[in-house]
């Protein structure tokens, strides 16, 4: 099951375990967790383009990749589990979030789009992922002193900056306008 799943998703798994690897191995200052983070974004795009009846799979293929990343290169295994039911808990929470407040026939085309998008993705989906990730450094010892801000200004700031863009590359629209562009001009 594992691998159809991973055979269905694995162009998420890889840009998430991509993102993640190079923010956990660039962005890492004083050792704690990344302190920009882009990943979340991606997967709250594709979860915003999936039902939310099939959102198990980019989250278990994500969580996955996630926890290897924070095994390997980032804090270690013990904090690979908290840290990556943090990460999908973030992406539920945004996506869930944005999905009650967004109207569907407004798509990054209006001032209340933006606003609605800021509070689902920018503030409440990473502060709450920000304290489940501090709460759970201080419950395995780890550093966890800056881990609340740095968590949190990381995911906002990855989540306002990449998942618009994350939302056009992915989307079929933004692919059928492009092809159309590139036809009409040949």
């Amino acid at each position: 099951m594992w691998g159809l799943v991973v055979r269905r998703q694995w162009r998420l798994a890889l840009a998430y375990l991509l993102a993640a690897s190079v923010m956990v191995s660039t962005t890492r200052f004083d050792g704690g967790v990344a302190f920009l983070w882009i990943s979340t974004a991606i997967l709250i795009a594709a979860l915003l383009r999936t039902p939310a009846r099939q959102w198990w799979e980019p989250l278990i293929v994500c969580g996955g990749c996630s926890f290897i990343v924070t095994g390997m290169l980032g804090l270690g295994w013990a904090a690979a589990l908290p840290l990556a039911l943090a990460n999908v808990l973030e992406a539920s929470l945004a996506a869930w979030l944005f999905r009650r407040l967004a109207d569907p026939k407004e798509s990054m085309q209006s001032l209340g789009w933006f606003f609605r998008f800021v509070l689902a993705v920018g503030i409440v989906a990473p502060l709450a992922a920000a304290v489940l990730a501090a709460l759970s450094m201080l419950a395995l010892q780890l550093p966890a002193s800056n881990t609340l801000l740095n968590f949190y200004v990381g995911h906002a700031l990855g989540n306002l900056t990449f998942t618009p863009l994350a939302l056009l590359v992915t989307g079929r629209r933004a692919w059928r306008q492009t092809k159309a562009t590139v036809t009409a001009q040949w």
